[in-house]
């Protein structure tokens, strides 16, 4: 009965009842929830836009203390933003709302901020929008009205403040009454702006940029302006923001945490040798950059690395052993780099490389035979994506046995043998490119064919981003 009666209370508002029935699922004790309910709806019979408002808020309400900063933390996003999973947990870690004394056995920052939007999922406040192969959330989503409540709390709680720049706004300004000293993060969404900061100081902490039109960038004044305003910057995240290059003055944000500049044009990175506590370094992983400096090895706290995919002819050298909490490793510059470096990295769970010749590729091949025979190394590694970009290069050595682990082949040329690959991991995700030389459908569908017959435990291929084939 009580359960009819607050179904009944909600109007026959879809939202309303999902949202219902996930703080129904948290908690035990359902004439509380009922009594609040009825609480919270008392005067809101005849506006079921209020009403709906009203069942979110009792949905906030009812979070345990550690979720309500994770789920106020989503509003920083626009409206309708597709929301990557990975970038969210590398977001919260940096801002330090994951704590280390909730870890469980066996369990990394990281895991337990999986776990804390696994329970937004749960409580339907968050919504799954894609999954990877392995059935993992890789993007989520916010309902419309559940983000103008999370809003409405964020305000009410001075968590952040977001701020509008377009071409009819060419201004930034920071005063008492748009930002007061106890707000630590505001959200730049910009649409064809190329204003500049007008501030000589600010308390803020964190800094995320987005591009409400997924084209529309800043000056390189205006980035300049915010690096020389914000020094106290522990997160500048402008993922997707483009038009600027990274400045130079960016090395003197020393207390950055995390560093996202993931559409900018790098050149030459300035030297960041001195940015000890930052944890997630992302430049453009589908770019070139002119010159790396040799210093990542010196950032001992990170976890997270998104290199270009070339690191350009001035880049001699690039060291990245002994880097003991490295989890994500994007774009090793094989070129460049030791590959010997990769056993130092005891914590590695993501790793793609870019291979263009069969010797490089036998060199890794050693290094895993090598330290699966050991058992002590690459135990944590969970994704291996190998992009071969040469057309002579021989997979045949490959004989890697890692149960726990998700391999992506990207074979960016010719294969001449399906067979090459038959011997690879036990699970394997092969997302193989079509070449200007590849024949009819027919054809295509004779090469998917024999794959799949030389590899039994194939359980996802993928030809140009599209699943050809799924268990």
């Amino acid at each position: 009965m009580l359960a009819e009666d607050m179904v009944r209370q909600c109007k026959g508002l879809p939202l309303a009842i999902v949202v219902l029935v996930g703080i129904l699922q948290a908690n035990d004790d359902w004439n509380e929830v009922h009594e609040n309910l009825k609480s919270h709806l008392k005067r809101r019979q005849d506006d079921r836009g209020e009403l709906i408002i009203d069942v979110l808020a009792l949905s906030y309400d009812y979070l345990p203390r550690h979720l309500k900063p994770c789920f106020l933390y989503l509003g920083l996003f626009p409206y309708d933003s597709d929301i990557s999973v990975e970038r969210v947990i590398n977001l919260w870690v940096a801002e330090g709302i994951i704590l280390s004394s909730v870890l469980e056995e066996n369990e990394v920052l990281e895991d337990v901020a999986y776990r804390y939007l696994l329970e937004l999922v749960q409580r339907y406040m968050v919504q799954v929008e894609k999954r990877d192969p392995t059935g993992r959330i890789g993007i989520c989503h916010m309902h419309d009205l559940m983000l103008d409540m999370c809003l409405s709390k964020a305000k009410d709680k001075d968590f952040f403040r977001i701020i509008n720049l377009n071409f009819r706004n060419n201004s930034f300004v920071t005063n008492e009454a748009i930002a007061p000293h106890r707000i630590r993060r505001i959200a730049v969404h910009l649409n064809n702006f190329n204003g500049k900061v007008n501030v000589q100081y600010s308390s803020y902490r964190s800094i995320l940029g987005f591009s409400l039109d997924g084209a529309s960038g800043i000056s390189q004044p205006f980035i300049e302006s915010m690096v020389d305003n914000f020094k106290l910057l522990r997160v500048f995240d402008l993922e997707g923001v483009q038009g600027f290059a990274i400045p130079r003055n960016i090395k003197n944000l020393i207390h950055l945490r995390l560093l996202n500049v993931n559409s900018a044009w790098v050149g030459r990175l300035p030297s960041i040798g001195n940015f000890r506590y930052l944890l997630t370094l992302n430049l453009d992983p589908y770019d070139s950059a002119e010159e790396i400096p040799d210093v990542i090895w010196k950032l001992e706290r990170l976890r997270h690395l998104y290199l270009p995919r070339r690191s350009g002819a001035k880049t001699k050298s690039l060291r990245l052993a002994n880097l003991k909490d490295l989890q994500t490793l994007v774009n090793f510059p094989a070129p460049v780099a030791n590959l010997e470096d990769l056993t130092t990295l005891p914590s590695l769970r993501k790793l793609v490389i870019r291979i263009a010749d069969t010797i490089t590729l036998s060199k890794l091949n050693k290094i895993f035979q090598a330290q699966g025979q050991a058992r002590n190394k690459f135990i944590h590694l969970r994704s291996l994506s190998v992009y071969c970009s040469g057309w002579n290069v021989d997979m045949k050595p490959i004989r890697w046995k890692y149960d726990q682990m998700d391999v992506n082949f990207e074979l960016d040329g010719a294969l001449e043998d399906e067979k090459q690959i038959a011997g690879c991991c036990p699970w394997l995700c092969i997302s193989r490119q079509k070449s200007e030389s590849t024949s009819s459908s027919s054809s295509e569908r004779q090469d998917i064919n024999q794959i799949i017959s030389c590899c039994p435990r194939l359980y996802v291929l993928m030809i140009n981003g599209n699943i050809v084939y799924q268990i």
